[in-house]
């Protein structure tokens, strides 16, 4: 069964997107979505979902209208639209979450697609990074990965992941945010600081500006938790393959520029 990509958009909603966020997510998971999003969107309320879709269920748009219409108030029924939307990234989210749950992942106990993977290895080949810090520990699978290919490695999350994760540093980013500068700026050069905790988009805008010019900043889940409008203008896309992206620190901002 093919996984496709459906989206769900709620027009003039955004303003109530709250009070309709958990019925839309019940009643979508409901119709098997392996992946998940509800959120405002300009005035609306967008939904996307994947969903595995056996061939002999030609319609799944219109399931997914009749479930929106199942939770939502009348006067809504006539402000949606489906559309089957292909994305890439979602999909590949989807068919992590199932490996892990099949137990069939490439890396186990990492949420790491073979593009990521393959996205990870001719980058660390083309930049030669010295030092990667890596944000968002979790079971340390992907940090016993990333600590082989570089000669200092250092690896931060608020939970303790599974015994013999190298370079483990417990500490809340958020209460010791200087603490994460000075392992920046203490770090041999080239340097990577590679975000995958819990708000990519809030680690890139307190860190990146820790960076020198030539060090390289690298981001998971691109295209579902952060875009490329989330990434500083002083840093050049490098490489974005899979759900990661690369990017390196070309100029500094100047005061007044």
């Amino acid at each position: 069964m093919p996984l496709r990509t459906y989206s769900l958009r709620v027009f003039g909603a955004a303003e109530s997107v709250e009070e309709y966020q958990g019925p839309l997510r019940t009643v979508v998971k409901q119709l098997g979505s392996r992946f998940l999003t509800v959120y405002p969107d300009a005035q609306d309320v967008l939904v996307s979902a994947v969903l595995r879709v056996p061939e002999e269920l030609p319609a799944p748009a219109d399931e997914l209208l009749r479930a929106a219409r199942s939770v939502l108030p009348s006067e809504l029924h006539e402000r949606l639209v489906v559309n089957e939307e292909p994305n890439r990234p979602y999909e590949l989210s989807a068919q992590l979450l199932e490996d892990r749950r099949r137990g069939t992942a490439i890396l186990p106990g990492a949420l790491q697609a073979p593009e990521d993977l393959k996205a990870w290895d001719d980058f660390l080949l083309q930049a030669q990074p010295r030092a990667l810090l890596e944000l968002g520990t979790a079971s340390g699978a992907f940090a016993r990965w990333l600590s082989a290919r570089v000669e200092w490695f250092k690896t931060i999350d608020i939970g303790r992941p599974d015994p013999g994760a190298p370079g483990f540093v417990q500490l809340d980013l958020w209460e010791r945010p200087d603490a994460v500068r000075e392992l920046i700026a203490g770090a041999p050069r080239p340097f990577v600081i590679y975000c995958d905790n819990g708000n990519k988009p809030r680690e890139v805008d307190a860190f990146a500006s820790a960076l020198h010019v030539g060090d390289f900043l690298a981001v998971h889940d691109l295209g579902t938790e952060i875009f490329a409008e989330d990434i500083p203008l002083n840093f050049t896309e490098r490489l974005a393959f899979g759900l990661t992206g690369f990017y390196e620190k070309t100029r500094v901002f100047l005061p007044g520029k």
